[in-house]
């Protein structure tokens, strides 16, 4: 199985670490407690090596989160808002959805995300002080998400959906000088918690997405024009280890075609194809559908 490479504390990672057996090399951000579960031994980011430790704290985890530098205070300021539509960020693009974050914490990571884009005129490169800030902040966007999407009503899954595109956008908008791909291609927009079997065994599933389409096995030339634009990672807790994982797939040999995929042990196989890009709430049920079944029978 490929392995969830992250930083300390809450983020990105190193292009030092290593490659897994299908030269998965996903960079996620935030995925503070992936680092706690990785396969490797160690990770390297800048002149720090710190060793991964595989077990779950979550007292630890809180403050870790605590001690990362305080975001700067939200701004919507003039300055702020015109650098958002600058080179590739148009106006459609940004305000598009933005109708849809009804919530005081919603309409407050707006803002921190808004803010964020005068980062790009503070840093050059990706410098301990902005990746710590970037994971600060996506983390409190992840949590947020996290919250918002146990629930199934449609206003939720909006505000959601809104708040991932201004992620996306304000990524695209720090540039690969800034934010290149080999440090953090993705991020963890929803943890969920599961429980299967009698016993009640506990998993937990990583729903990652990246901010543009990867090639599935490390570069273009390797894939065969075969990309990644989702990855779901079901941790067992009692483990700590990967158990299953889900991508969704997108090639475009004679067709634009999508399908969700699973990796289990040493089987892959399809779940779902899709005559156009589903969104991710279909992707996310027919995922849970799946582990139900696939995972349930055998414990």
């Amino acid at each position: 199985l490929n392995h969830v490479l992250c930083c300390p504390k809450m983020g990105c990672i190193s292009s030092k670490a290593q490659r897994t057996e299908d030269s998965d090399e996903d960079r996620y951000s935030p995925a503070e407690d992936d680092r706690r579960l990785l396969e490797s031994s160690s990770i390297t980011t800048g002149t720090a090596t710190r060793e991964a430790k595989p077990e779950l704290n979550e007292r630890q985890m809180q403050r870790d989160f605590q001690n990362q530098p305080d975001l700067p205070a939200a701004k919507l300021s003039p300055h702020s808002l015109s650098r958002r539509q600058e080179k590739g960020v148009g106006a459609k693009e940004l305000g598009e959805g933005t109708s849809a974050i009804r919530t005081v914490k919603g309409e407050g990571l707006l803002q921190q995300l808004t803010s964020a884009y005068e980062w790009k005129e503070r840093y050059t490169y990706s410098c301990q002080e902005f990746l710590a800030l970037m994971d600060k902040l996506f983390m409190e966007c992840q949590m947020h998400l996290s919250a918002l999407s146990s629930h199934v009503d449609a206003e939720s899954r909006k505000e959601v959906d809104a708040l991932v595109r201004e992620m996306i956008v304000l990524r695209k908008h720090w540039g690969p000088q800034l934010l290149p791909n080999s440090v953090c291609n993705a991020f963890v927009r929803e943890r969920i918690p599961l429980s299967l079997g009698t016993d009640k065994q506990q998993f937990r599933i990583d729903c990652a997405q990246f901010f543009e389409p990867v090639p599935f096995y490390g570069t273009p030339g390797d894939s065969g024009g075969l990309m990644k634009l989702f990855r779901f990672s079901v941790y067992d807790l009692s483990k700590n280890v990967v158990v299953l994982r889900y991508y969704l797939e997108q090639s475009n040999i004679e067709q634009l075609y999508h399908v969700l995929c699973y990796v289990y042990d040493s089987q892959r196989g399809q779940v779902h194809p899709y005559t156009e890009l589903p969104s991710y709430w279909e992707l996310r049920q027919h995922m849970l559908d799946d582990i139900y079944a696939r995972l349930a029978n055998q414990l």
